[in-house]
């Protein structure tokens, strides 16, 4: 899980909390499953990406910019 400009790990039953306007991916790891359920405004919350300013600010981060690096 990215979150902000952290990786984490996650586990089953794990509940992660996001900040408002916090850049965020979850992804699965080699052949595992992934879902997760997501509550938001759909009104207010409304899905963007980030700018080339903001992904380059993301992948200054080592960790961060190996994790968006194998999205595949």
């Amino acid at each position: 899980c990215l979150l902000g400009d952290k990786v984490r790990a996650v586990k089953p039953f794990d509940l992660i909390s996001i900040p408002a306007w916090t850049w965020h991916q979850f992804r699965a790891t080699g052949n595992e499953k992934l879902g997760f359920l997501c509550m938001v405004n759909r009104e207010r919350d409304k899905p963007q990406l980030p700018s080339e300013q903001d992904l380059a600010a993301l992948v200054a981060n080592p960790e961060v910019a190996a994790f968006l690096a194998s999205s595949g």
